[in-house]
C-alpha cells in the first residue's frame, strides 16, 4: 500500500459556485496532498504516534486527535499533526512534520552525564523535577541534532547534545507579561490592561 498510491498532475477543479473563489494553486494542492499521503504512511510506520484522542463535548461524532512525530522511537522535537474527525471522517488535519531526518536515535552520552554539561562548559543544576527527554532536535538549516532536552533551576529550558555534551539552544521556561497601558474598569477605577 505504501507505494500503491502516487499523486500525478493536478489540474483544474470543479465548479462550485459562482461566490465561492479558490485561493489554492494546483502545484500547492498537490503538495498539501502528497503531504497527507505521506502523513498516512508515517501513521502506518509508526513514525506518528497517537498522544491523545478526545471526544468533543460541543459536537456529536466529533473526536480530536494530537499525534507526536518520532524517529527510531525518539520525539522529534515540535513535530505533530492535529487532527479532528466526524464519525470517523477526517475533516482538518494541521501541523508540521519534518522529512529527511538521517541520523541515529542512539545517544554516546546518558541524560545523567550530558545534562550536567562538559568541564569547559558546565550547566547550572536542574529544576527540581524537571524531566529529562530524549529529542530529535531540527535545526534552522534544515539539519537535525539529537538532544536531551530539560528544565534547570535558572529557569531555562536547555536541549542539550546527547553526543558531545555541548549546549545547543535555550528557551525560557517562563512566560512572562508587563503592562503594556492602563485603562478604565466597569466600576469606573482607572485599570492596569
Amino acid at each position: 500500500l505504501k507505494n500503491a498510491v502516487s499523486v500525478g498532475a493536478i489540474t483544474g477543479g470543479s465548479k462550485t459556485s459562482p461566490l465561492w473563489k479558490s485561493e489554492v494553486s494546483n502545484e500547492d494542492f498537490a503538495e498539501a496532498l502528497r503531504k497527507t499521503f505521506a502523513a498516512q504512511t508515517m501513521l502506518a510506520s509508526g513514525a506518528l504516534v497517537r498522544h491523545y484522542a478526545e471526544a468533543d463535548p460541543l459536537g456529536p461524532g466529533r473526536v480530536h486527535e494530537y499525534f507526536v512525530q518520532t524517529h527510531e522511537g525518539v520525539t522529534v522535537f515540535g513535530g505533530g499533526v492535529s487532527r479532528q474527525r466526524v464519525n470517523g471522517e477526517t475533516i482538518s488535519a494541521f501541523g508540521a512534520l519534518y522529512e529527511n531526518i538521517s541520523i541515529a536515535a542512539r545517544p554516546r552520552l546518558s541524560a545523567a552525564v550530558a545534562v550536567t554539561g562538559t568541564a569547559d562548559a558546565p550547566l547550572t543544576a536542574l529544576a527540581n523535577g524537571s524531566d529529562i527527554a530524549l529529542m530529535v532536535l531540527p535545526e534552522l538549516d534544515g539539519t537535525y541534532r539529537l538532544t536531551y532536552r530539560a528544565t534547570y533551576a535558572d529557569g531555562q529550558i536547555r536541549f542539550v547534545d546527547a553526543d558531545s555534551g555541548l549546549e545547543n539552544r535555550t528557551e525560557d521556561a517562563y512566560s512572562t507579561q508587563r503592562a503594556v497601558g492602563s485603562g478604565t474598569g466597569v466600576k469606573k477605577k482607572k485599570k492596569k490592561v
